[in-house]
């Protein structure tokens, strides 16, 4: 079992991201936000459950989706560190360049 580590840059992601919804709806954001956290913590028990990050040559970045963002995270040998979420349209090669230096 693997220990979930969201990175500050994830959880101001999420934060963000609730905050947008929230403008149209309060329910539909707590349940995406709800939703992230929950399939990112899930990953504890299975790591490598999601797809290698295509924009990403590294078998440790992968992703799980929560449509229509991306959870993208690293694995390490006991840890998982999320490392951003992201809607699916965002440019993810120029992110990734910026987080993973």
């Amino acid at each position: 079992m693997a220990e979930v580590i969201w990175s500050d840059n994830a959880l101001g992601d999420i934060e963000e991201i609730g905050a947008f919804i929230e403008r149209d709806s309060i329910y539909y954001a707590e349940l995406l936000v709800q939703r992230v956290f929950e399939n990112g913590n899930n990953l504890r028990d299975f790591p490598r459950r999601g797809r290698k990050v295509p924009e990403r040559n590294d078998a440790n970045i992968r992703e799980i989706q929560v449509n229509p963002y991306r959870i993208i995270y690293r694995v390490d040998p006991e840890t998982v560190t999320v490392i951003t979420v992201l809607h699916s349209r965002r440019n993810v090669r120029k992110i990734l360049k910026n987080l993973l230096k």
